[in-house]
């Protein structure tokens, strides 16, 4: 006869003895049935089922966050059930009052039945231990999905690509269990896969790690790449199918390093400019592993390398002032990245939307707030932005994020001597005031004539406005405070 190992999990208190010992002996279990049952273990199972209680949101969570990631773990493949317990008590009045004291509420089917549906699970099932409503189905499901089992695969296509990251430069002691074990402390992990060399049984150096969700994945890649293993710095990054990197060619080089900055210092010191395409990179030699005193890193956008030049060349890091430039092209003859052609090519490719990972325009050296290609100029006259020719307007507002460029320099007066106004820069002063008991006349602006049969205004002096002696009145007039 054949038979059928069936493992039951979930948190404490729950009901599984209940749910076994009922089903068993035909009666619900007290408290000395629960020595007669012996541990049970993950081996040869051929179907889990994945209990919660109705009435514990707590427990409800931990079948997502905890017993569905480890049984894939253990049992790829294997068959699963999530099972709500405790249906009886779903409506009880003293157990929605304690649970509406919490702000919470019971389980419901359709949140079981999504949560299945989520984790991959083959069916949502629920039963009462005390009453065995629903009991018989439970059984009757895990022995159905145990003797025909879905086929569940776990190759790439099927693999959750955006929750799955990537690991490389791994050491070849490293294994699926210490891969699990580091892995768990950015979030759940669902399956890890190291390639193995189908002579040597070793892994390849790299491997694939599928979290529970995109937000675990991502959080994964800040807290663990470059961290080391057996002393190698090991690589984790997204292992999105569907995007694709693009070279832009934002490639810096960076020399005179201290042997003491590993690759893990010189990625956190450059990744403040803007988003890495790679991993930093440093020159070691390949038998003792000394750093060779420089080292690469690469942008996803211009504006985050041009940002890195500006502000690190010449900068200390660990007591060594570093020189940061475009690295040579590899074969380029003699010419470094950071070229007008592409920077024209990484522009066009933007317009078609065909970005790396993670960039957007207007995010780079300058954050949110910037343009594409748009940092704002260094002061006039600093660097590659000469002084404003005499006469044109800045072309840099002041509220723009720079410094805004001198004014031009005066025009002189009549006289020869420059007047200067002091919220206008250096400009001809106005005209005088009208006499006394006068308007100014219409359409009369500083520096236009004035209208035909009225009298200009009188000379200008060499004194700043609001210095300058009355002007004397029009000839016909009789003088002013007489």
């Amino acid at each position: 006869m054949q038979t059928i190992k069936c493992v039951v999990v979930g948190d404490g208190a729950v009901g599984k003895t209940c749910l076994l010992i009922s089903y068993t002996t035909n009666k619900f279990p007290s408290q000395e049935d629960y020595d007669r049952l012996r541990p049970l273990s993950y081996p040869q199972t051929d179907v889990f089922l994945v209990c919660f209680s109705v009435t514990s949101p707590a427990s409800f969570e931990n079948v997502k966050e905890k017993w569905m990631p480890e049984v894939h773990h253990h049992c790829p493949g294997v068959p699963c059930l999530i099972v709500g317990t405790q249906v009886d008590l779903r409506d009880e009045p003293t157990v929605t009052e304690k649970l509406a004291r919490q702000k919470q509420r019971p389980i419901t089917a359709e949140q079981g039945e999504k949560l299945a549906r989520e984790m991959g699970a083959v069916k949502y099932v629920e039963c009462s231990a005390l009453t065995q409503r629903g009991l018989k189905n439970v059984f009757d499901e895990a022995i159905v999905s145990a003797l025909e089992p879905p086929q569940l695969k776990r190759g790439p296509d099927d693999r959750n690509q955006e929750a799955t990251v990537y690991l490389g430069n791994l050491d070849e002691r490293v294994t699926d269990a210490i891969v699990w074990e580091l892995m768990l402390q950015a979030g759940p992990v669902v399956n890890v896969h190291l390639p193995k060399d189908r002579v040597s049984m070793s892994h390849q150096g790299y491997g694939f790690c599928e979290f529970l969700t995109e937000d675990d994945a991502e959080y994964a890649c800040k807290i663990m790449n470059q961290i080391k293993l057996w002393g190698k710095p090991i690589r984790v990054n997204k292992a999105s199918s569907d995007k694709k990197q693009l070279d832009v060619g934002a490639n810096l080089f960076i020399g005179n390093l201290d042997e003491n900055v590993d690759e893990r210092l010189l990625y956190d010191t450059f990744s403040a400019f803007g988003i890495m395409a790679t991993t930093a990179k440093i020159a070691r030699d390949p038998t003792s592993g000394v750093s060779k005193g420089y080292g690469f890193v690469s942008y996803t956008d211009f504006e985050s390398s041009d940002g890195a030049i500006e502000s690190m060349n010449g900068q200390f890091l660990m007591n060594k002032a570093i020189t940061v430039q475009y690295a040579f092209k590899k074969d380029g003859k003699g010419e470094r990245h950071g070229t007008p052609a592409e920077r024209l090519l990484a522009a066009q490719a933007r317009k078609n939307n065909a970005l790396p990972v993670g960039t957007r325009p207007g995010y780079g050296y300058q954050g949110q707030f910037a343009g594409v290609f748009a940092q704002p100029p260094p002061p006039a006259g600093f660097g590659s932005n000469p002084a404003p020719i005499p006469g044109s307007v800045p072309s840099t507002p002041q509220g723009a994020g720079g410094m805004p460029p001198p004014p031009p320099p005066p025009p002189p007066t009549s006289s020869g001597v420059p007047v200067y106004n002091g919220t206008a820069g250096y400009m001809p002063p106005p005209p005088p005031p009208p006499p006394t008991g006068f308007a100014p006349p219409p359409g009369m602006l500083p520096g236009m004539p004035p209208p035909s049969g009225m009298m200009p205004p009188p000379p200008m002096g060499m004194m700043p406005p609001g210095m300058m002696p009355p002007p004397p009145p029009p000839p016909g007039f009789p003088p002013m405070g007489r």
